[in-house]
């Protein structure tokens, strides 16, 4: 019969964490000295595991309802065309925090509002349930160089959350938005060929 153990233990977050989804791999091996060459290593016995797990920001404390948001910077994709690589973010309720609707897709302008937003980008907020929304930015960027990088700030409004904004710690959330300057080609001018003619004059 299989003995079956638990291993429990604290796993302590850097502050340089990056707030979105990531990959945690588990190695368990038995008695295998490869071990020790990482997580991408060959067993003789034992096995790997990857989990996804959630990096999530710690604005709220024990005490305090509040909406938690699993991203809060946005970068522009590497063919410079305006698009967001990552253009989803989750939104989810902490304590009891809870959204006005179950199912729903909101108004802006009624639910929520959207301040310094770039030119171009709609944000879209899809309600999953009482505890989980989608905003998703839809669109491209019209101007998407470095110097047009910003900060968009979104505000709830009383009727999109239960009890009014009141009801949570902040109203708001500010989302940064990275863009990249055009690749250029560079070209340099062809060489210049200098040509000396010497001439001989033989007497």
């Amino acid at each position: 019969m299989n003995e079956v153990k638990v291993l429990t233990t604290d796993i302590t977050i850097p502050d340089t964490a990056v707030i979105k989804p990531i990959i945690m791999r588990v190695m368990v091996a038995y008695n295998d000295a490869a071990s020790d060459n990482g997580s991408c290593t060959t067993l003789d016995s034992g096995e790997f595991e990857d989990y996804t797990i959630v990096v999530k920001t710690a604005s709220a404390n024990e005490t305090e309802n509040a909406l938690l948001y699993f991203l809060n910077s946005l970068s522009e994709v590497f063919l410079n065309d305006g698009n967001i690589v990552n253009r989803s973010v989750e939104v989810s309720t902490y304590k009891d925090a809870k959204f006005a609707k179950a199912t729903s897709t909101l108004e802006e302008g009624t639910d929520f509002r959207f301040s310094n937003l770039p030119e171009g980008i709609t944000p879209v907020i899809t309600i999953n349930s009482n505890q989980s929304a989608s905003l998703v930015f839809t669109g491209a960027a019209t101007h998407h160089e470095l110097a047009n990088n910003t900060s968009a700030t979104l505000t709830w409004l009383n009727p999109a959350v239960e009890w009014g904004t009141n009801a949570i710690k902040t109203a708001t959330q500010d989302f940064d938005f990275d863009f990249i300057d055009a690749y250029k080609i560079l070209t340099t001018p062809p060489h210049k060929l200098k040509i000396v003619i010497i001439s001989l004059y033989l007497t």
